[in-house]
């Protein structure tokens, strides 16, 4: 499994309650935390997570759901199933340690979602982007609130040339998502009178410690993710 790295928590604060960091800040206090700063996980700037959207935001049920392209002598049905099924445990883990009171299932197990997180891989379109690009994986990443299937928030996705690398990089920013989400409903808890700007804080700090404490891939399905 390749280098994961951590998210800062230079990333997650909000308003009154914000680190006084510029970017440049930011970044160098992950340096400092994490190592060299490239890779997944990658949240330089406290924009990250502060412009990303919230939409766990009142969610109870979501459903996951992949769309991998085939690949010569690969046991497709396979990855997608462990994709899907990992997808489905990953998210689950992030809710829980954002402190996000949400059930997840893959979409196949999905009983009238608020919420289906859904990945599209894309091929490489054309010489140029095959010769730029080389092996590694593209696609877009869409959180759609149900049953409209409206599109509330995407992401393009590109990473290393196996699917354990690709999970890592979709599941960064289902964090920062999931971040966002307990950030706003803090703050909203910090307006209103019922905590303070430290406990805002030190929440946010305990939710960030307990993200970058998940191993996103479960050893059951390393395998089958990081063949090429």
């Amino acid at each position: 499994m390749m280098g994961v790295q951590k998210i800062p928590t230079a990333a997650v604060m909000f308003g009154a309650t914000a680190l006084a960091l510029t970017g440049c800040q930011a970044y160098e206090a992950a340096q400092s935390a994490a190592g060299i700063y490239e890779g997944y996980r990658t949240y330089e700037m406290a924009s990250d997570v502060r412009d990303a959207e919230p939409v766990f935001d009142g969610v109870e049920r979501v459903a996951v759901d992949s769309d991998l392209l085939e690949h010569d002598g690969e046991d497709e049905q396979a990855i997608e199933a462990a994709f899907d099924e990992n997808f489905a445990w990953a998210v689950e883990q992030t809710l829980e340690a954002a402190d996000l009171d949400t059930e997840v299932t893959t979409a196949e197990q999905a009983d009238n979602p608020d919420l289906v997180v859904q990945f599209r891989q894309e091929g490489h379109d054309g010489f140029v982007e095959r010769w730029t690009m080389g092996d590694r994986l593209l696609g877009d990443l869409y959180f759609h609130s149900m049953p409209a299937g409206a599109i509330e928030d995407e992401a393009e996705m590109t990473a290393a040339s196996d699917h354990e690398g690709l999970f890592e990089t979709i599941q960064g920013t289902v964090a920062t998502r999931a971040l966002a989400t307990r950030a706003q409903q803090l703050e909203a808890k910090e307006e209103a009178g019922e905590i303070d700007a430290e406990t805002h804080e030190n929440r946010m700090q305990n939710y960030v410690d307990a993200v970058n404490d998940i191993d996103w891939i479960k050893p059951e399905h390393e395998p089958k993710l990081a063949g090429d």
